[in-house]
């Protein structure tokens, strides 16, 4: 396997707005080399009509469980313009060397 593709982690963030409230978005943790496989996709029906739904196996390289780097459910990764919601995470071999993650794309309306 080699890592083709350079993506960005993205982790969620809440940041005090001053009126007692929280102003949710997203913070860059890192940089990962990935490679990026289809797994299937298809038509969603959503509030402005069908919109698309691409899921993809990430592997990357794995590390430490715990990790600050390492991705989680939750979290994003940013491949060019393309936004990944990470749903799962996995060991990818035996070894613990690569971590397989699954995602799902993220449309304009949930950006």
């Amino acid at each position: 396997m080699t890592p083709s593709r350079r993506l960005t982690l993205l982790r969620p963030s809440e940041v005090a707005d001053g009126s007692g409230g929280v102003v949710r978005g997203w913070v860059e943790v890192c940089g990962l080399w990935g490679e990026v496989k289809l797994r299937s996709g298809g038509a969603r029906g959503g509030e402005w009509g069908a919109s698309e739904r691409v899921r993809v196996r990430i592997a990357t390289r794995a590390l430490p469980e715990g990790h600050p780097n390492r991705p989680r459910p939750g979290d994003r990764m940013r491949d060019g313009m393309r936004l990944w919601s990470v749903d799962a995470v996995a060991p990818e071999d035996g070894r613990g060397a690569w971590l397989r993650l699954f995602a799902s794309s993220i449309s304009e309306d949930e950006r």
